[in-house]
């Protein structure tokens, strides 16, 4: 289940997506996605990410979906 519940101008809601960001400090490089699909977001850069699946928290969502779009299972994210 979804339990984050995020508050923003005094307005609580639970997220349906998420981002996952891969940083390297070093290079100052960050990992970007090219769309395919859908179409309106294709041809544009995104970081992986994906809509949060029924009874999965966010941090698993990240996980799963990270994994799902560039086939590398990164379990230590930090937020």
């Amino acid at each position: 289940m979804n339990n984050l519940t995020v508050t923003t101008n005094n307005v609580s809601y639970q997220p349906d997506y998420v981002s996952g960001f891969l940083l390297n400090k070093e290079k100052r490089k960050i990992l970007l996605l090219k769309k395919e699909t859908p179409e309106h977001l294709k041809g544009k850069w995104h970081p992986p990410g994906g809509k949060i699946e029924e009874k999965e928290n966010p941090y698993d969502a990240v996980v799963r979906e990270f994994e799902e779009e560039t086939s590398l299972l990164i379990k230590d994210w930090y937020y």
